[in-house]
């Protein structure tokens, strides 16, 4: 009996601690992924497990740039937020770091000038490079000769977004290896003397530089908030907030090729291989068509998970009535693995998503703005 009362106690004392959360309260049901959580705040790095026990913690000298990865060594690859005061909407980075599991800063690379600044987003590549999203600044004289209307800039100055691919080298430097910026893949059927006029409607593999989504011509029009690297297509996968859709362009491409463009929409070079979220964009649909709403972080599942290949995102909600916010799984219509089907050459579907995670009850129960 009294063995029997010992070895309980025991087990009582050891789920007990072994189940006690150290970082925040935690609720958990049958059917849980089997993983770690990693999320940073202020400097801090945080890795935990399903207990809330922390399972490793980084600390930085810097707030976040809203990102962070665990990469497959067991280091932490995260963005940082600087003090610079020329480039500061939402989202705001500038610095890229990487610490080792041992909370050891091994690399260090500011992107962060007047004139480009790293945003919300970077993105470990398989072989050890790093993707970047960048914001860069247009001057009005550029904006007006890329098409845009005059009528539609409120500041002295447009941003136009920048994706760079770096091989990190020595402690704080890096080789730019590929690039790609929306600029060079505009159209505009506003000022036939400017540069990019066209049909805006027989182009959806460019962005119309003068579509604004109801906005009221503030320099952020694009507000990229995410990136993601498709290994397997070779593709990079976009989040617009403020036009409310995601892009898929090519990553196989050199430099020059990612500058130039297609010859149509699944041409070789860096214009869009496609977009979903709002075809009105394009003139190929209206405000009762638009599917995304301020959406953030739209990224392919990987193969062997369920859904694999299709695409999840959180589509806010922003803008829309009433205000709810929901879990995306997309399957995309494709013609080939990375060839997209543009249907009936009017729209990109799916024309809804395969699986909607929203809440069950009152839908505005559920709501994230950002």
């Amino acid at each position: 009996m009294i063995k029997k009362l010992l070895l309980l106690l025991i087990i009582v004392t050891f789920n007990s601690t072994h189940s006690q959360n150290t970082i925040g309260t935690t609720r958990i049901q049958n059917g849980v992924f089997e993983g770690y959580t990693l999320f940073t705040a202020f400097t801090e790095t945080y890795l935990i497990n399903n207990c809330g026990e922390e399972i490793n913690q980084w600390s930085s000298e810097f707030p976040p740039g809203n990102a962070v990865y665990l990469l497959e060594n067991g280091s932490i690859l995260r963005a940082g937020r600087t003090n610079s005061e020329t480039i500061t909407f939402g989202g705001q980075g500038g610095v890229i770091e990487i610490f080792d599991w041992n909370g050891n800063l091994t690399w260090q690379y500011f992107y962060d000038t007047p004139l480009i600044r790293q945003h919300h987003d970077v993105h470990p590549m398989p072989n050890g490079n790093v993707l970047i999203l960048a914001a860069t600044k247009i001057f009005n004289t550029e904006a007006i000769q890329l098409g845009r209307n005059p009528s539609f800039l409120t500041e002295t100055y447009l941003y136009s977004e920048q994706i760079i691919e770096i091989a990190p080298t020595g402690l704080n430097d890096a080789t730019i290896v590929w690039a790609w910026n929306p600029k060079e893949h505009i159209v505009q059927d506003f000022d036939a003397t400017k540069d990019n006029f066209g049909n805006v409607n027989l182009s959806p593999e460019k962005l119309n530089i003068n579509f604004l989504n109801g906005g009221s011509g503030e320099a952020n029009w694009l507000h990229f908030n995410s990136i993601f690297y498709n290994p397997i297509l070779d593709q990079i996968i976009i989040s617009s907030r403020n036009l409310s859709e995601m892009y898929i362009i090519d990553h196989s491409t050199t430099i020059a090729e990612s500058a130039s463009n297609s010859d149509g929409v699944y041409g070789k070079g860096g214009d869009l291989l496609y977009r979903w979220g709002n075809p009105q964009s394009y003139y190929q649909g209206t405000e009762n068509d638009r599917k995304l709403f301020g959406q953030h972080s739209p990224y392919a599942i990987e193969d062997g998970l369920i859904d694999e290949y299709k695409i999840m995102l959180f589509n806010n909600g922003n803008g829309r009535t009433p205000l709810y916010s929901e879990v995306l799984v997309i399957n995309l219509d494709t013609e080939t693995p990375g060839v997209y089907f543009y249907e009936s050459r009017t729209t990109y579907g799916p024309t809804r998503a395969d699986y909607t995670y929203a809440h069950s009850g009152v839908r505005t129960n559920f709501f994230s703005e950002i």
